[in-house]
């Protein structure tokens, strides 16, 4: 037999102890009670009791514990209370007991426990019908006298077998008007409870007091149950095993330890778990244990007309079983969709039952349920994709082969209707384990083999991305058999799109040049128009905009001149992107909008969530990052309206934390990443999330998470070329090097990205980088010069050399082709000169200060806050004004500190260390929008703006009502006072008045502030 392990950790129920720990705080005043804790069994009721127990105790209060018995009515008179004294009085001699409670009420105590000595039983009266209520009021005072010295509490156990003298003393002490300083903590079994049980008047009764408190406990939720799993196991808990364990044990505590033993040793269920599930059901009628048996080849629940149609009997004549199996708790009443069905209160009762069955009853069932769906499915009286699935079940386990393989094709085809596609890959993986093993499954399914593993991959691209590649590899190879070029080229197509989602860039680009290569040019097809247009679009992603261009713009004429709206769609997106990262932002944005539209007009889900993105991602390249934090939540809410958020939207969230990042709204930007966390991610959609976390680790100081995510991350990597899977994992992963001391490290981690970087991509994404490498070359270079190593500093300088002519081209190129681009490449490129005079052994605080002001223009803190103390650093070390360094230090400092940038904030303090000047700690200055705790994005990221304020507006108007001027605006959220003065007036017209003090009238009075306490 096998034994079940406990999770060391007390899990949930904190409400109910926060209940519990009133209730004797009230008792500590003489307002005492009876609190009732109900449960079914396993639920966690003896647990709750031990926590409160162990809290009693530690707190030095006293606990008595007793507990009722089963012997099938013929309970011993109170027999929980004998339990409860027995230990408590065995220590304690007679005349200890009569100092407490007198001679007589003493003498009865004794008596009753059969604890007797020389003096005291022969006096007490047992057969007195007054005995009763003399022990319970001698209970009271002895009870009341035990807390006048230390809390008390008193449990009493299972009291669904409590004797009816048991329940009459506790009725007393509830009932009791007398000042009461105990609490009497009672525990029983809700499921045990029918309608004639003796427990039930009792309970009527008091629910009456007022002194009565009852806790109803219920199974733990999906995060509860992964805590106790988490507290067994000792560390994280794959999906997939608490998925099962969630299933098989619906949340019940101690079925879920039984379920988790099994899943994690490949056991079968306890035999003696079983044995106690079948318990109750032996005790209902035969009739009654032959529907729970038919009933449980349904599976957990099932609509009573399906019932009745396998069962072939009146719907009347199946209500007396069904009402002994509910009163009993067996099954209970449920109603889906507006039909009545029942369900089993417990998945493993259902498991257990059905695993008494003889093989030849359940094929014969699940035949006759099959049959029965089947019919009502016709009927038109259900539909859908669970429906259709169980339906495919049914005929998989009546070994009925070639329907199980029809029903699985309409169940796979019913979820991608639904966009459930976990679901639907599921049921096309059946189909085609199911294909060789039917005759004629072309002929029985209506599609080809191929056409099959194409569907499954669709339905794997939205849910586990790698399987899709997977699978459409296995199309081409069928496809390349049958030699048809437009097909197998589709095919490719598909591979390209999938191969890229799953990380796999080399793929991909072979892929959709393949496609191209292998679908006729002439005539003009949807076909052609679609293969270029997916190689255009990964030209685009790897930043190859020149064939780029060429290539979208030949798939939106061939798409326009066949009709093909969807493809057009599609190419002219691409070109959108393309357009912009070629320096015509207003007409990429022009064709970003047109493809939006003609996405809308046809109704396309897929082309609305890649516009978005697309939108978020050129928006937060070009430097507009609060307006692709707003694009971000739009998006968001689109793809987990339409179920698309495991790809799309997480991509989405990934872009808008990025986003957040550079603004210096850290809280926000992990609070994305946390939500794209919710699910089992892979492939790209894991690398945008992983390595945007790894940039607010190292920021933040929390190097150790940042270590531990690095080898996966470099791993995820492997075969992608383009600038925003390579850039973000290069600067973390640089920026760790140089935070512990290993600048050479660094100088091969920059070095290594951009050999592997495309020259087209942007500033946005190389600005970062050339910065780290010129900053690793200032490290080396002041190593080496202290070190009299010339060929060291010389090679060096060569390097730096290099990487500022790189970013000086770039810069060159934003002012004179990219115009959206300039403000980016100006901000980096001013301190990279700034780091370059370092390699030379000069710093410049004229450099460093222009660099500051470079990124305040583009409201980017955190390399502003860096280039300020480099500033301080070089006043000091030219021995200028210490207060000039003081006020640049300390403004880096708030800004630090505000960040939460812990590895920037110390190197800060250590400079105003060594000059010894003091810095105000401003760690309560915390502006709208950045650093810790920020309410208002938190509630405009939940539940967004019904005036049409932006989130930029949000803070500004914060500040306007709390009296602050466009200069201090612009101070405290790091932006020129030029762009405040701007939202401020976009603030006024938007809210319809004419001045500061009335728009802040206007937004308290529409609560669309915070509460905001100005320091």
């Amino acid at each position: 037999m096998s034994t079940s392990v406990s999770s060391p950790s007390f899990v949930g129920r904190r409400d109910e102890m926060e209940r519990i720990t009133t209730a004797e705080a009230s008792a500590r005043v003489g307002r005492g009670a009876l609190v009732l804790v109900a449960g079914e069994a396993g639920v966690g009721k003896t647990r709750l009791v031990d926590e409160a127990v162990r809290r009693t105790r530690d707190a030095g209060g006293l606990v008595l514990v007793g507990a009722c018995v089963d012997l099938a009515g013929a309970g011993v008179p109170f027999a929980p209370i004998r339990d409860a004294l027995r230990g408590l009085l065995a220590g304690l001699p007679p005349e200890g007991l009569e100092a407490l409670i007198g001679q007589s009420r003493a003498e009865l105590i004794y008596a009753l426990l059969d604890l007797g000595s020389a003096t005291l039983p022969e006096r007490v009266g047992l057969g007195s019908d007054s005995s009763g209520p003399r022990f319970a009021e001698a209970c009271l005072d002895l009870f009341g006298r035990l807390a006048v010295e230390r809390p008390l509490l008193v449990v009493v156990e299972d009291i669904h077998w409590a004797d009816r003298s048991t329940l009459d003393l506790l009725s007393y002490l509830a009932r009791s008007r007398l000042e009461v300083r105990f609490v009497v903590l009672a525990t029983f079994r809700s499921d045990e409870l029918h309608r004639r049980h003796a427990l039930q008047p009792f309970l009527a009764e008091m629910a009456r007091t007022r002194t009565t408190e009852r806790l109803d406990l219920r199974r733990f939720d999906r995060a509860e149950l992964e805590e106790q799993l988490q507290g067994i196991l000792g560390g994280p808990v794959e999906t997939g095993v608490i998925d099962r364990v969630q299933a098989r044990s619906d949340g019940n505590p101690f079925y879920a330890e039984e379920v988790l033993l099994v899943d994690t040793t490949g056991e079968e269920l306890p035999a003696a778990l079983r044995d106690v599930l079948l318990t109750r059901v032996a005790t209902v009628s035969q009739p009654t244990q032959e529907l729970l048996r038919i009933a449980s080849v349904a599976g957990t629940q099932v609509p009573v007309p399906i019932l009745v149609g396998v069962t072939r009997r009146e719907e009347a004549d199946l209500e007396p079983m069904l009402r002994e199996a509910i009163e009993r708790h067996l099954l209970v009443p449920r109603e889906i969709a507006g039909e009545a069905s029942i369900a089993f209160r417990h998945a493993l009762v259902q498991e257990a039952v059905y695993a008494e069955l003889l093989p030849g009853e359940r094929v014969r069932l699940h035949a006759a349920y099959a049959e029965a769906m089947g019919t009502a499915d016709r009927s038109a009286k259900r539909s859908g994709h669970g429906h259709a699935a169980q339906i495919a079940r049914h005929w998989l386990a009546a070994h009925d082969l070639p329907r199980a393989l029809v029903a699985s094709m309409v169940a796979a085809t019913t979820a991608i209707g639904m966009h459930a596609f976990t679901e639907a890959l599921a049921e096309y993986e059946r189909v085609l384990e199911l294909w060789d093993q039917v005759p004629n499954p072309e002929q029985q399914t209506g599609f080809d083999r191929i056409a099959v593993l194409e569907s499954a991959a669709r339905a794997a691209s939205e849910s586990v991305p790698p399987r899709a590649a997977i699978l459409i590899a296995e199309a081409i190879r069928l496809a390349g058999e049958a030699s048809d070029p437009t097909r197998l080229g589709l095919l490719k197509e598909r591979l390209g799109r999938y191969a890229w989602t799953a990380g796999d860039e080399l793929t991909a680009i072979d892929a959709c040049r393949e496609a191209v290569r292998l679908v006729p040019r002439e005539p003009p097809t949807a076909a052609r128009a679609r293969v270029l247009a997916s190689l255009g679009q990964i030209l685009m992603i790897t930043a190859q905009f020149d064939e780029a261009r060429v290539v979208c713009e030949e798939a939106v004429a061939v798409a326009r001149a066949t009709g093909a709206a969807e493809i057009e769609c599609h190419a002219l997106d691409s070109l959108g992107v393309t357009s912009v990262y070629l320096g015509d932002l207003a007409g990429g944005l022009a064709e970003l909008r047109e493809a939006g539209e003609i996405a809308q007009r046809i109704g396309s889900i897929d082309e609305t969530a890649r516009v978005q993105a697309n939108r978020i991602d050129v928006l937060a390249n070009s430097g507009r990052l609060a307006e692709a934090v707003e694009a971000t939540i739009e998006a968001v809410a689109f793809t987990e309206e339409h179920g698309l958020t495991r790809v799309v939207g997480v991509l989405d969230l990934a872009e808008g934390a990025l986003a957040l990042f550079r603004l210096g709204r850290w809280p926000e930007a992990r609070q994305m990443l946390s939500r794209a966390g919710q699910y089992d991610l892979a492939g790209t959609p894991q690398i945008f999330r992983d390595q945007r976390l790894m940039l607010l680790d190292v920021a933040e100081g929390r190097h150790d998470v940042a270590v531990a995510r690095l080898p996966k991350a470099r791993q995820l990597i492997a075969r992608v070329v383009e600038a925003q899977l390579i850039a973000p994992l290069a600067e973390a992963a640089a920026e760790l090097d140089l935070w512990q001391g290993r600048p050479a490290d660094a100088r091969r981690e920059i070095g290594a990205a951009l050999g592997h970087l495309a020259p087209g991509s942007s500033i946005s994404r190389l600005g970062p980088l050339f910065a780290l490498g010129l900053r690793a070359e200032a490290e080396l270079a002041a190593t080496a010069r202290a070190r009299k190593r010339e060929a060291t500093v010389a090679e060096g300088r060569a390097v730096a050399d290099r990487l500022l002519a790189e970013i000086t081209q770039m810069r060159w190129m934003a002012r004179d082709r990219l115009p959206n681009f300039e403000g980016q490449a100006d901000a980096w490129w001013s301190i990279c000169v700034a780091e370059y005079a370092r390699v030379g052994g000069g710093s410049d605080p004229k450099l460093w200060d222009a660099a500051a002001d470079a990124f305040d223009a583009i409201s980017m803190p955190y390399p502003r806050a860096y280039a300020r103390m480099r500033a301080a650093e070089a006043i000091l070390a030219t021995s200028r004004s210490r207060s000039a360094a003081a006020s640049r230090l300390q403004e880096a400092h708030e800004v630090a500190t505000q960040l939460g940038a812990e590895p920037l904030r110390g190197e800060i303090a250590g400079v105003a260390t060594r000059a010894r000047i003091d810095l105000v700690d401003s760690a309560a200055e915390v502006p709208a929008g950045m650093g810790r705790g920020d309410a208002v994005r938190d509630a405009i990221l939940l539940d967004g703006d019904p005036i049409g304020l932006t989130s930029r507006e949000r803070e500004v108007l914060t500040l306007v009502a709390a009296g602050r001027t466009n200069r201090e605006i612009a101070e405290r959220l790091f932006i020129t006072e030029g762009t405040a003065g701007t939202h401020v007036s976009n603030i006024l017209g938007k809210l319809g008045v004419r001045g500061r003090t009335e728009a802040a009238a206007v937004a308290h009075r529409l609560a669309l502030l915070p509460e905001y306490h100005d320091p």
